[in-house]
C-alpha cells in the first residue's frame, strides 16, 4: 500500500473524508504555536497555488483558500479584524495600495538615510549593489 509524507495542515473535515475513503492517516493535534506556524506555512502554500494563467473561477478559489487561512490565523491568535481593517485603511491612506503595479528595481540612498540601516539588516531580501 503506497504511503506518502504530507506534513501539512489540512481542512478540518478532510479527516472524515479520509476515513470514509478507507485512507489511513497519521495525524496529531498541534499546539497553538505549531498551529500558528502551520497556518503561516499554509498561507505560503496557497499563495504559490495561484497562477496568473488560471481562469477567474480558479483564481477565486485560491483567493478564497487564502482568505480562509487568514481568517483562521486571526481567530487563533485572538486578533481583531476591526483593528486589522483600521490599520489597513491607515496604511492605504498614507501609502496607497498595490493596484498601479509600480515595481522598484533599485533604490539609491544617501548614507545618512534612515532606511540604509533597515536594508543592510536584511541582505537576503535587499542585497546591496
Amino acid at each position: 500500500m503506497p504511503k506518502f509524507n504530507l506534513n501539512k495542515l489540512v481542512r478540518d473535515k478532510l479527516l472524515e473524508d479520509y476515513k470514509r475513503l478507507n485512507q489511513k492517516v497519521g495525524c496529531r493535534e498541534l499546539t497553538k504555536s505549531e498551529h500558528s506556524q502551520a497556518l503561516i506555512n499554509k498561507i505560503i502554500e496557497e499563495v504559490h497555488e495561484i497562477n496568473i494563467d488560471d481562469s477567474a473561477e480558479d483564481m477565486s478559489s485560491e483567493v478564497a483558500d487564502i482568505m480562509q487561512v487568514l481568517e483562521d490565523y486571526i481567530k487563533l491568535n485572538d486578533l481583531s479584524l476591526e483593528k486589522i481593517e483600521q490599520i489597513k485603511r491607515q496604511k492605504f491612506d498614507k501609502k496607497g495600495g498595490f493596484i498601479d503595479g509600480s515595481y522598484v528595481n533599485t533604490i539609491e540612498l544617501t548614507e545618512d538615510d534612515e532606511w540604509v540601516k533597515y536594508y543592510r539588516e536584511h541582505p537576503d531580501i535587499f542585497p546591496e549593489l
